[in-house]
């Protein structure tokens, strides 16, 4: 989490250019376990970008998440959450999210959420 919460290109996620550098990091991790269900970057302007590509229920709003709060509230740290039923899938998962920062602002949290049904 660590690697892509700090990767220049997740900082800049709401610049396009910068971001589409970010998708093949992203894409390339989501390939190293198959427990990982999906990996997310969300910002507080409202970008939300998963891979792979999930359709969220109306209304969803990623900075209403328990997954969300706890990493901004937490900044810096990788927090694991507790097992909950994920929005878009319907598993049971957690989630392994750590806040984006730009300067000492925080901006975002990247995650992955890892199916539980895998251990």
């Amino acid at each position: 989490m660590k690697i892509l919460s700090n990767d220049t290109n997740v900082v800049e996620a709401d610049n396009p250019t910068y971001f589409e550098f970010a998708k093949v990091l992203i894409a390339n991790m989501k390939k190293t376990d198959e427990s990982i269900i999906n990996i997310y970057v969300g910002t507080d302007k409202g970008l939300f970008y998963t891979d792979p590509k999930l359709d969220s229920p109306e209304g969803f709003d990623h900075r209403a998440r328990d997954w969300y709060i706890q990493a901004i509230n937490h900044p810096g740290e990788i927090i694991i959450t507790d097992p909950y039923i994920d929005a878009g899938t319907g598993n049971l998962v957690i989630s392994i999210v750590s806040s984006i920062s730009r300067g000492k602002d925080i901006i975002g949290v990247a995650g992955m959420d890892i199916d539980l049904a895998t251990y």
